[in-house]
């Protein structure tokens, strides 16, 4: 790279020698009736004329969708404005990762050249008929900035702002990011969106067409064999029971599943989970989250319309079980461990939790043949529930079969928590379990009722309100849980759970 110097007060010329193209910007004080000037010497060299004012608004606005301060990150003695692309940069590429990741992303110690060579890369598979060339800018742009001062320096700052913590070679986005993200959803739109948002004329809208044009004409001399990929193995770490592990542990699994094991399915009919009992004894839980291909969420997604919103994807299931759980435990709340996460294939890694499900001891106090410390078991489960929606969170699937207590310490743990997320549907989670108490109740006497339900709402008064309880009792969850259990059954649950909240007022 060379650069060359017209006039100071007038002109600075930046020359940038690509493999397949040379690159000249003249940056100008003024230019009048165009943004910017392009002239094609030949096949080989391209100059662009363009103002500093304009590379701004290129940067801070994506005016130009980037494509001049793309090229700008490459140049030399032009240091100031490096550093403000650079930060841009990474806030773009952890909004990128946000959109994909959401709370997850705060989990995650991620390599500074993953988000660079993400912008870049992301950009070109968007205007795909310059892929090519974006992703030999990646290349350049990692080979001389990733080890720079310069990158060290615009990191320092960021981390004395509060966006990002510096772990070693790796940086860990502060929870701070989120309040930015929600608040500048305008300006980190979808790249393209962006473009034309700020394009104020047509002149400007033409002149980002012509630099596509133009790149896309010669990105076919581009050497594909020198491009980079992005590779989240060893660009993202997360944090588990077990260390930092890589997001898509591949080895780690493989000698899992490669070992003399046991494979066992845990549940019900429409199962994704299952226990692995490998050669030493020891216990894990495999969680596969499929697509709606797998039924268990479709019936009751369609049944709960307005009522909660549940997660379809696999993906996003996995990401709400890691992230709760992360959550959760340092709540202080009892959760499995986990030991690997494999966001490819869609697999999660846990510990195993003996014990008896909130379901099964509901069942046999209906049953009459329980010990009495199993309504203290349930007022303790409330109790726990009241916290996690005290701190503004709730379960999604407070099914009674997703929360355990432990055979040896006997203290509560939630399973399952692929629709657990931050919100306040706090009487969705309530009205779960009141209504599959409902459906335990078919087959059984309704003489232990008022003990049950003065447990739950005993336990539950301790962090929570009387008024989510009655809103539980409401219409719309009703309707839900008709489909689940026979209507005098819910009647008599509707009528025990006003009697006794009577009780507590």
């Amino acid at each position: 790279m060379e650069i060359k110097k017209k006039n100071t007060d007038q002109a600075k010329v930046v020359t940038l020698n690509l493999p397949h193209i040379v690159l000249r910007f003249i940056i100008v004080p003024k230019l009048k009736n165009s943004p910017l000037v392009i002239n094609v010497k030949d096949h080989n060299l391209c100059e662009i004329k363009i103002t500093r004012e304009k590379i701004l608004e290129d940067i801070e606005q994506n005016a130009l969708y980037g494509f001049i301060s793309d090229h700008i990150l490459l140049a030399d003695n032009v240091n100031e404005l490096k550093v403000l692309l650079l930060k841009s940069i990474v806030r773009e590429s952890l909004y990128s990762l946000y959109r994909e990741y959401k709370a997850m992303l705060f989990e995650m110690l991620i390599k500074p050249s993953f988000l660079i060579a993400e912008h870049y890369i992301r950009k070109g598979n968007i205007f795909f008929m310059i892929k090519d060339h974006y992703r030999c800018l990646a290349r350049e742009a990692l080979q001389r900035i990733i080890d720079s001062p310069l990158l060290n320096n615009v990191l320092d700052e960021l981390e004395k702002e509060g966006l990002i913590e510096r772990r070693g070679s790796f940086i860990k986005p502060s929870i701070r990011l989120k309040g930015e993200f929600e608040e500048k959803k305008t300006k980190y739109m979808s790249p393209l969106i962006t473009t034309l948002k700020n394009v104020s004329s047509f002149t400007l809208l033409s002149s980002a067409f012509s630099i596509i044009n133009l790149l896309a004409r010669i990105a076919f001399k581009v050497d594909r064999s020198q491009l980079p990929s992005i590779n989240e193995d060893s660009s993202i770490l997360v944090e588990t029971d077990k260390g930092l592990k890589p997001l898509n542990p591949e080895e780690e699994l493989k000698g899992i599943f490669g070992r003399k094991i046991v494979l066992k399915k845990l549940g019900g009919m429409i199962n994704t989970a299952y226990l692995l009992i490998q050669e030493d004894g020891t216990r894990r839980v495999i969680k596969l989250f499929n697509e709606w291909t797998n039924l268990k969420w479709l019936p009751l997604a369609f049944w709960a319309l307005g009522a909660y919103t549940f997660d379809p994807t696999g993906k996003g299931r996995l990401i709400n079980e890691y992230t709760m759980n992360r959550q959760f435990k340092r709540m202080g709340l009892k959760v499995p461990s986990i030991y690997s996460i494999d966001l490819n294939r869609k697999i999660i890694v846990e510990e195993y939790i003996n014990g008896k499900t909130l379901k099964d001891i509901i069942v046999e106090i209906l049953n009459k043949n329980y010990k009495p410390i199993y309504l203290e078991y349930i007022r303790q489960a409330l109790s726990k529930i009241s916290f996690i929606h005290s701190r503004n969170y709730v379960l999604g699937d407070a099914n009674p079969s997703n929360i355990l207590i432990h055979d040896r310490s006997n203290e509560v743990y939630f399973i399952d928590l692929e629709q657990s997320r931050e919100g306040d549907k706090f009487a969705w989670d309530l009205s779960t379990i009141m209504f599959f108490l409902a459906h335990y109740m078919q087959g059984f006497s309704f003489d232990n009722l008022d003990s049950i339900v003065n447990s739950m709402i005993e336990g539950y008064l301790e962090h929570g309100s009387i008024k989510d309880i009655e809103d539980a009792l409401r219409i719309p969850y009703l309707r839900v849980y008709a489909f689940f259990a026979y209507p005098h059954a819910i009647y008599k649950v509707y009528r025990t759970v006003s009697k006794c909240l009577r009780s507590f007022k």
